[in-house]
């Protein structure tokens, strides 16, 4: 998770709290070690998604999702 969380900020030079679409796919796959089709980044980034701009993640809301428990 810290990994992720600074990764995005690297790569986030305007701290607005996004990343592109492909940095976000690139960061998964080289720390998670796999691949991702486009249809699985979808399926991932579907939650976080508050409007329909596709191409920016925000980062610290995957990483609140990411580390909550789920009951």
């Amino acid at each position: 998770q810290h990994f992720v969380l600074y990764s995005c900020r690297q790569l986030d030079r305007d701290n607005l709290g996004v990343v592109k679409r492909y940095q976000f796919k690139d960061l998964l796959e080289a720390r998670f070690k796999i691949k991702l089709s486009d249809e699985e980044l979808a399926s991932v980034v579907r939650p976080l998604m508050e409007d329909s701009n596709l191409s920016l993640i925000p980062y610290a809301r995957f990483l609140e999702l990411f580390s909550s428990p789920r009951y």
